[in-house]
């Protein structure tokens, strides 16, 4: 089929065409990537002499199969005129993961499993990124809707939104470099460990995603509890070391202040028949200002006024 972009019907056809045989998960897709001004963009940026995609195509009744639909330059300089055509999945040509039995076969493994395709020139230029293949685990561990709508955009959003993991994913997508990533996914308050490598060659990245909230919450407990143990015990050799009480006394408020990042770490004790109370040492922070002179004789009303 000869289609010449500037024909006057084309995006009626394609809508037609869309609506007749495209599944309805990816139709929206499938307009996006016959776009004139994509197709044009796509052969620039790629330099190849034709681009691939898949889509759910109807054949009897209700009856879907993955088809491969191909557009191909044509020798001509004029960049509005191509070849476009359409065959069947054929499994000594086609990457296995993209043909049904397959897909069942994954998605019947306890993975939180992705393949995306990115587009884009570089980490810093990426034009989108797009879900080809997602298991049920995937959309239950991250909460979102990918399984059911192969060739979905998800750059920016819920699961593709953290940097660190974009860059990662294009990394694996066109340098072939396998990585692992942790991050924590903000819309379903989730630690997650992201392992990702070259899927289907150049420009496709697979994803194993991981919930390690439980492992990340126990570490960081049992990590808070060792440098607890470790700030009381050098307190205590501090305040057993020999020095003057004052002098013992600023070295551990040093220490306290700095361990744990605090404005002000202060004593107070009480004066006379316990009516009145006075700071009688102070430790702050350089961008704080001392108060101990403001903080002298107060009733115990005046307690509040110290922690501002």
């Amino acid at each position: 089929m000869n289609i010449g972009l500037e024909f006057y019907d084309f995006d009626s056809y394609l809508a037609n065409y869309a609506e007749a045989h495209i599944h309805p998960s990816e139709r929206e897709a499938f307009l996006n990537d016959f776009d004139r001004e994509q197709i044009v963009r796509r052969f620039r940026e790629s330099g190849k002499r034709f681009l691939i995609s898949f889509y759910k195509t109807a054949l009897l009744g209700d009856d879907y199969k993955w088809k491969a639909y191909i557009i191909m330059r044509t020798n001509l300089e004029e960049e509005n005129m191509v070849y476009s055509c359409v065959r069947g999945v054929d499994a000594s040509m086609e990457h296995v993961l993209i043909r049904d039995d397959y897909v069942r076969l994954i998605n019947e493994m306890p993975l939180a499993y992705g393949i995306f395709e990115v587009d884009g020139e570089d980490v810093d230029k990426i034009y989108d990124i797009k879900c080809m293949f997602a298991s049920k685990k995937l959309d239950e561990l991250m909460g979102v809707k990918l399984a059911d709508s192969p060739g979905i955009s998800v750059y920016g959003k819920e699961i593709m939104h953290n940097p660190e993991l974009v860059e990662y994913v294009y990394k694996a997508a066109y340098k072939n470099e396998n990585g692992k990533v942790s991050y924590f996914a903000e819309h379903n308050d989730k630690w997650v460990l992201a392992n990702t490598s070259q899927a289907a060659g150049k420009g496709r990245c697979a994803v194993i995603f991981e919930d390690i909230t439980k492992e990340r919450l126990t570490s960081e407990r049992i990590g808070r509890e060792w440098r607890t143990d470790d700030l009381i015990i050098a307190c205590t050799k501090l305040l057993h070391g020999g020095l003057p009480f004052d002098e013992a006394v600023d070295a551990v408020f040093d220490k306290i202040g700095n361990s744990i990042g605090a404005r002000r770490v202060y004593l107070v004790e009480s004066r006379d028949d316990g009516s009145v109370y006075s700071e009688t040492h102070e430790w702050t922070s350089a961008s704080t200002k001392p108060a101990i002179t403001a903080f002298q004789n107060m009733k115990k009303s005046g307690y509040a006024e110290l922690g501002k």
